[in-house]
């Protein structure tokens, strides 16, 4: 709803020397794209007041608007979707080792969007807590793991004990932060214990005949 993504829409027609000016349309909100090739648009989606399903449209006079392929059949129509960013309201736990493989529980709301026309997807990531630069790759939450309100996951491994912030996003765009709402932090990486040897390896056991 907040608007911001970069889209690209692939088509043919959309760069010739006759338009006046190119004209998109997302339900009843028109602007401008960012980029114009004959065979793509780039648009920056503007903010919206409330979720839901826009249509898409084009037009290269500012009049005539392209049509959808179908009408109220929505996964074949050329929609664009908006959506609530999700949130989260509990997790555990908050820290683990450096060698990850823990086992995560999240609990909130918006984690699928529950559209028919939609297939519902959520990636996860681990970044540095001041420069936002990515400390683990994008991992996509199985769907069997993946509900509306609930999604569980075993942590990556990190390089070493660090503070990290969780980020979790719906279209590999907009990513959304993970935060211990007590704490203001997400996630704490410990360093992973390491045995180097047990002395003595063996004792004594007390039996029924001593």
């Amino acid at each position: 709803m907040h608007g911001g993504t970069f889209v690209t829409v692939n088509g043919t027609g959309f760069d010739q020397n006759t338009t006046c000016g190119i004209i998109i349309r997302l339900g009843i909100i028109e602007f401008r794209p960012t980029k114009i090739t004959n065979e793509t648009l780039v648009f920056k989606a503007p903010k919206s007041p409330l979720p839901g399903t826009a249509q898409f449209s084009v037009s290269l006079n500012g009049q005539q608007f392209s049509k959808s392929p179908a009408v109220s059949d929505l996964a074949k129509e050329f929609v664009y979707d908006y959506y609530d960013a999700p949130y989260t309201s509990f997790y555990y736990p908050a820290r683990g080792p450096s060698n990850g493989a823990n086992f995560q529980r999240h609990q909130g709301y918006g984690y699928m969007l529950g559209r028919p026309h939609l297939n519902d997807r959520l990636w996860v990531r681990m970044v540095n807590p001041d420069s936002r630069a990515p400390l683990t790759e994008e991992i996509e939450i199985p769907s069997d793991q993946l509900h509306i309100d609930e999604w569980t996951w075993y942590m990556p491994a990190v390089s070493g004990p660090m503070e990290t912030y969780m980020q979790i996003t719906l279209n590999q765009q907009d990513w959304h932060d993970v935060v211990n709402p007590e704490t203001s932090k997400s996630y704490l990486y410990y360093a992973a214990p390491h045995v180097s040897s047990i002395t003595p390896a063996f004792g004594h056991v007390k039996t029924t005949k001593d």
